[in-house]
């Protein structure tokens, strides 16, 4: 058992400071939702093209999993669950940042003394392998869960 979680009977609900790391999040995402829905109406960043407003929704629909995931892990903290959970935000993940580098809503031609592009499509394309690896494990720790 780790310190995250107190068993109560066969329930396994998570601690004080959990919860606080649970609804900091669920915070966060809410605001950052906010944030990314207006990045390109307010200019804060030069690079991002009108293209970042057809990933916006993906990008939304995974910070809403994050929060009720979050909300989920609240109340509970059962492995099934929390697998079932990372299983779920690794989806959403994957399909995230998936969708941001076959949009590519960016133009680093502002900035010609660095490769930011190549930088840019290396990291992000990183970030694709990486997400769809956590989605093939934690995929398979779900199928492992009823053994």
């Amino acid at each position: 058992m780790d310190d995250s979680k107190v068993i109560y009977g066969d329930a396994e609900v998570p601690t004080g400071a959990a919860r606080v790391g649970y609804v900091l999040t669920i915070v966060i995402n809410g605001i950052l939702i906010y944030v990314v829905q207006n990045l390109v109406e307010w200019e804060w960043l030069p690079f991002l093209t009108e293209e970042f407003n057809d990933v916006v929704p993906v990008i939304v629909w995974s910070m809403v999993a994050t929060i009720v995931v979050s909300t989920v892990y609240l109340f509970t903290s059962a492995r099934g669950v929390r697998i079932l959970g990372e299983f779920i935000l690794a989806g959403f993940g994957f399909w995230a940042t998936l969708q941001l580098y076959l949009v590519w809503p960016f133009d680093f031609s502002m900035y010609p003394n660095v490769e930011w592009d190549f930088i840019a499509r290396l990291v992000l394309g990183l970030a694709v392998f990486g997400t769809g690896v956590a989605l093939l494990a934690n995929f398979v720790r779900l199928l492992r869960l009823g053994r």
